[in-house]
């Protein structure tokens, strides 16, 4: 019998343990809003700021941690949530010293019809308990926390995971050395959620918002020296996949081909995905999170002369005669389904129809730059939508582009991005 370790079975392979971790320290930090302490739809912007100076800031493990609360104990209202706390969230910047790093425009939209798209039994329990509970999840197989007139204030946490620059590729901290600020801006007003008693207007509160994530302290000083020489010497760079929000509408009754303009210019453009809104799902009495085919019949996206997919996705919804397949399998391709979910765990068109292609060059998660590059395009991108009968009615379209961003800590301590 050989004894090649290769040739041995895992369980025996005893020599080849795993290689001992570097000497550090770890300790968890709270960084609290420095605007105030209570947030609402008259002051609605949240900044938090965030630094690193002394250590790693381990992002990926990071969340947001907030109090969510009615005006008043008087406040008589029914809400149940679209999927959680991201809900009353209409955009997230990341700043740093005056440089705008990611922006994430229609957040609790996007947010919400991913969380929506994922009907695991897994994720249904896991967004229970991070709702403030104790509502249990197989009540409600797609829908959060319901906030009852007859409670004023729930404690929740959110991980902040469709930005890049906080979600990067590899589970990459942000180095040593770097200070950036978080931007919220809240709108309980476009709270996704269904509003069954009361007026939304009265609107909702967030209260002591605070971002809480892991910082380690590298304790070996040839590993740290180390650290500081690369740095110096040409900056440190991380990547992450975060997107972009282009908004289009489309009239009631308007028949044949409606073109929406997106004119994207990324250097990696991995897909192109729209979800659509009617009027009425967007209104105080409506659901707001219900993204709906709305008589479409066909789409496709055209990006530089070209058409993506190369034949028109044909679309139907109408139980007899549904024609989903292609467009089922462009959302699985482009990605827009959150990491780890299969499609046994896909609840399409449960009210959370996407639309989507799929324009990656390589499918392989270690590499660069595997979308399509469009920085250079002359010709305008658009989404091309038809429906025979026309749109079934006023419809808000939000077409994400997902795309990489690349960011570097300079030598000066700046932080610049390329996207």
């Amino acid at each position: 019998m050989s004894d090649s370790r290769s040739s041995l079975p895992s369980s025996m392979r005893y020599a080849m343990g795993r290689v001992p971790s570097v000497s550090a320290s770890s300790s968890q930090r709270l960084f609290a809003a420095s605007n105030g302490n209570t947030f609402n739809a008259v002051t609605n912007e949240i900044r938090i700021p965030v630094s690193a100076n002394d250590g790693f800031l381990d992002v990926k493990r990071g969340y947001l941690a907030f109090n969510l609360s009615a005006l008043a104990a008087t406040d008589t209202y029914d809400c149940t949530l679209g999927s959680d706390g991201a809900g009353v969230i209409d955009s997230i910047r990341i700043e740093s010293q005056g440089r705008l790093l990611e922006r994430l425009e229609r957040y609790c939209v996007r947010h919400n019809v991913r969380n929506r798209l994922d009907c695991s039994l897994v994720a249904q329990n896991r967004r229970s308990v991070m709702l403030d509970g104790p509502t249990p999840a197989l009540a409600q197989p797609v829908a959060g926390q319901t906030l009852e007139a007859t409670e004023n204030s729930y404690d929740m946490v959110l991980e902040i995971e469709d930005s890049g620059f906080l979600n990067p590729h590899d589970g990459m901290a942000i180095p040593m050395g770097a200070q950036f600020d978080i931007i919220i801006r809240i709108n309980p007003t476009v709270l996704q959620g269904t509003w069954t008693t009361g007026d939304p207007a009265l609107g909702l509160s967030v209260i002591n918002p605070r971002f809480i994530a892991p910082l380690y302290k590298i304790q070996n000083p040839e590993a740290l020296s180390a650290y500081k020489t690369f740095h110096q010497s040409q900056g440190v760079s991380w990547s992450g996949d975060t997107y972009k929000c282009y908004v289009g509408a489309l009239t009631q009754g308007v028949t044949g081909e409606n073109i929406i303009q997106i004119n994207d210019r990324s250097l990696s453009l991995l897909s192109l995905c729209a979800v659509q809104r009617t009027a009425v799902d967007r209104a105080y009495g409506g659901t707001k999170t219900t993204f709906v085919p709305n008589g479409c019949t066909e789409f496709y996206y055209e990006i530089d002369g070209q058409a993506h997919p190369s034949s028109q996705i044909k679309v139907s919804a109408v139980a007899a005669t549904a024609i989903l397949a292609r467009a089922y399998k462009e959302m699985l391709n482009s990605s827009f389904v959150k990491d780890g979910v299969g499609p046994d765990k896909v609840s399409f068109l449960a009210n959370s129809f996407v639309m989507c292609a799929d324009l990656k060059v390589f499918d392989d998660d270690h590499l660069a730059l595997r979308g399509m590059n469009t920085a250079m395009n002359a010709s305008p991108n658009t989404f091309n939508w038809t429906a025979s009968g026309g749109a079934t009615a006023t419809t808000e379209v939000c077409v994400f582009a997902n795309c990489e961003a690349f960011w570097t800590l300079q030598t000066d301590g700046q932080i610049s991005v390329v996207v």
